[in-house]
């Protein structure tokens, strides 16, 4: 019969490795999807990669913090977790670039629709239809939870 020291001990490890292997995997598939912000695709096959990772970037952003977080608490215990803070820190910070690059773009459309179709563009809209447009460009809650469609059942 074993001690119960032993087990305790064995239960200590599983759980430093199971937690060491969360934070690095999550570090490492944020900072290969965050990567595809930047990185332009070279084949078809990777196109999906390119035009995903900036319309998921809410996500990418939370996955990111999520590792990084894990990993802040184990930053003493070796160069492997000192890479993985390195590399979630940079997944976050490639993350951040689509929601903070929004803003501009933004004001860029906006002039461009206003140049084409005039500044009053909106009043060739009826009432009803202008009520179910969005009180803004962006809502950070829709990217999570998707937009909402007037209508639809959900069974």
């Amino acid at each position: 019969m074993r001690p119960k020291n032993n087990d305790k001990k064995l239960v200590s490890l599983v759980w430093f490795l199971v937690s060491l292997f969360i934070s690095s995997f999550l570090s490492a598939v944020g900072l290969f999807l965050s990567l595809w912000v930047i990185v332009p695709a070279t084949t078809l096959s990777l196109f999906p990669l390119a035009v995903g990772a900036p319309e998921i970037s809410p996500w990418l952003v939370g996955i990111n913090a999520i590792a990084r977080m894990l990993t802040i608490f184990r930053r003493q215990q070796g160069w492997f977790c000192n890479t993985s803070l390195v590399c979630s820190l940079l997944a976050l910070s490639l993350s951040l670039i689509p929601l903070l690059q929004f803003p501009a773009a933004n004001t860029r459309i906006t002039a461009e629709v206003q140049a084409v179709l005039g500044a009053d563009y909106l009043a060739a809209v009826p009432q009803i239809e202008q009520a179910q447009l969005h009180p803004q460009p962006f809502i950070l809650a829709d990217a999570f939870r998707g937009i909402p469609r007037p209508g639809s059942s959900h069974e």
